[in-house]
């Protein structure tokens, strides 16, 4: 059945938003998505949520799928393990991870989150700290939409209708990067709260090395990484490195925490290791934590469905061999910066960009009042679906969040393409993402011009 738009008043399905008419993707190839009214879309962030990092098509991991599925699907992970499982861990760590010792498969990015909370909580209790179970993050994050990540996020407009499921955990306000640029204030931030918690109470902190959907492109400064470091090691608690989006080389190398100066003792990956073409995602951890339990307990009891079955691990295998292969790590590591630089260019002249930064493959743009150029746009101008309309009547696919409900930074748009986009593509992308901004600005002006 082809549909051009599925409403909520015809579809069957649960959706997000219910007043939203939904145009129906009928193929995809390369970054081009092909729509059911005959509309052809650039994929400007990997199929919309930074997934898609080897674009739409790919034979080669089609065809792994097609072999697994012949072979074995599936099975169960308290039962049994099986080779693409145990092939896609060693070759995940010998390629892109080697001061991670072992793997833990998952299904999703929330999925590895709750993983590592549970991994975090194991460690601590089988080294006889039980009174560790807080866990510092910042704010301004996402680290998915289960409870236990769904709490290590501090922003309001996501928390207030799930408060009440959430355990209280401590927040690191941004010290926001325009008023903090040192990473001095957030490091003082980060020691009033380990000693409001107190520090042997506190089990880990968990962050991203760069923010993805809350805050894209955004790293803190290099001062703050070696202050966290240096409390690391002075009061005992881990370090997990939230790498569902920035992991699998979309900052330009395997993950962004490879050039923080210190060694995470957890990653959480996902999104890129699938690459949309199975449900995937992974917790890696040193040998350290996993020994810890190995002399403990010896078990860890925790698992989904899904976790480690050989069809999905194949999939993986057949990414990170198109990856390694293509090079493409590499490839967003040299096109990176260029890109962030053309997209600058090109926003540059626009009042309500505030500013342009990312990493690699993950760039971000944050979006305010363009009568001032500071002030964060009212929450209910709904800019988040405002950008995604007009970006698909420009043509192009791009993520935007409404932030600035949250009272700590402005709204947020991202450009996340696949890493085998052409240079064609590429401009494309920008110049289209430069249209939509155009044409969100006219409305936003006349929009808050009509209330004065």
């Amino acid at each position: 059945m082809s549909a051009t738009a599925v409403s909520g008043e015809t579809s069957k399905l649960l959706p997000r938003h219910s007043g939203f008419a939904y145009p129906s993707v009928e193929s995809a190839d390369g970054v081009w998505l092909n729509l059911g009214d005959g509309r052809r879309i650039l994929d400007a962030c990997s199929g919309g949520s930074m997934t898609t990092c080897l674009g739409h098509g790919n034979e080669a991991v089609i065809a792994a799928a097609a072999e697994q599925g012949r072979a074995l699907s599936y099975s169960y992970n308290h039962h049994f393990t099986n080779e693409p499982q145990e092939r896609l861990a060693a070759e995940l760590i010998e390629r892109a991870a080697p001061a991670m010792a072992r793997v833990r498969f998952t299904c999703g990015g929330s999925e590895a989150n709750e993983t590592a909370l549970r991994l975090i909580r194991a460690y601590h209790v089988d080294r006889g700290e039980e009174q560790r179970w807080r866990i510092v993050s910042p704010a301004q994050a996402y680290h998915g939409s289960l409870i236990g990540p769904l709490a290590l996020c501090g922003r309001p407009a996501l928390r207030r209708d799930w408060d009440p499921y959430l355990s209280p955990q401590p927040h690191l306000s941004p010290g926001a990067w325009h008023r903090d640029p040192s990473g001095g204030e957030s490091l003082a931030a980060l020691d009033a709260l380990l000693d409001e918690a107190g520090p042997g109470n506190v089990a880990a902190y968990f962050c991203e090395p760069v923010s993805a959907a809350a805050a894209p492109g955004f790293s803190p400064p290099v001062r703050f990484w070696e202050g966290l470091a240096e409390r690391r090691e002075r009061h005992g608690f881990l370090i997990c490195c939230d790498e569902v989006a920035s992991g699998m080389g979309r900052t330009g190398s395997w993950f962004a925490s490879d050039r923080l100066p210190f060694v995470s003792d957890i990653i959480t990956t996902g999104k890129g290791l699938g690459a949309g073409y199975a449900p995937l995602s992974a917790v890696l951890c040193t040998e350290e934590v996993y020994a810890a339990l190995d002399r403990g307990s010896g078990e860890f009891d925790h698992g989904h469905t899904w976790d480690g079955a050989p069809l999905p691990c194949a999939v993986g295998l057949a990414v990170l061999a198109e990856l390694v292969d293509g090079d493409l790590v590499a490839r967003v590591d040299a096109a990176g910066p260029p890109l962030l630089e053309r997209l600058h260019e090109r926003l540059t002249d626009q009042a309500m960009v505030r500013e342009v930064r990312g990493k690699g493959f993950l760039l971000g743009a944050e979006l305010v009042d363009p009568r001032d150029g500071e002030t964060p746009l009212p929450e209910d101008l709904g800019l988040e679906r405002l950008v995604v309309e007009r970006g698909l009547a420009a043509g192009v696919l791009l993520a935007a969040t409404s932030t600035a409900g949250d009272g700590f930074v402005a709204d947020q748009v991202a450009l996340a393409p696949a890493f085998t986009a052409s240079e064609d593509e590429l401009e494309a992308m920008v110049e289209r993402v430069g249209e939509t901004l155009e044409a969100v600005e006219l409305e936003v002006v006349a929009r808050l011009g009509a209330r004065s």
